[in-house]
């Protein structure tokens, strides 16, 4: 049921933007080995230009491993883990 209503959504802001700037996007490894499915959705309907992955409890290494979700050449990945921590885009 949450599957098909999170694809609903998305289909939704995905035929509204196909485009982003910015996104920042949960990718919590605390709920086990389909952390990155959500990442993986949204990447593959919405080009994005900057990626930051969020919530991710403190353990950012799984979360920033941008392997398990990051197949789109065109996007740039940035891991935020470090309070203050920035980055500056163009």
């Amino acid at each position: 049921m949450a599957d098909e209503l999170f694809k609903k959504i998305l289909n939704r802001i995905a035929s509204e933007n196909d485009r982003i700037n910015i996104a920042m996007f949960p990718v919590d490894v605390r709920q086990g080995s389909d952390f990155a499915r959500g990442a993986k959705l949204f990447l593959k309907a919405i080009k994005v230009d900057d990626f930051f992955p969020m919530h991710f409890g403190g353990d950012y290494k799984e979360a920033c491993d941008f392997s398990e979700y990051a197949e789109s050449p065109e996007t740039t990945f940035h891991c935020l883990h470090k309070p203050g921590e920035t980055v500056e885009l163009r």
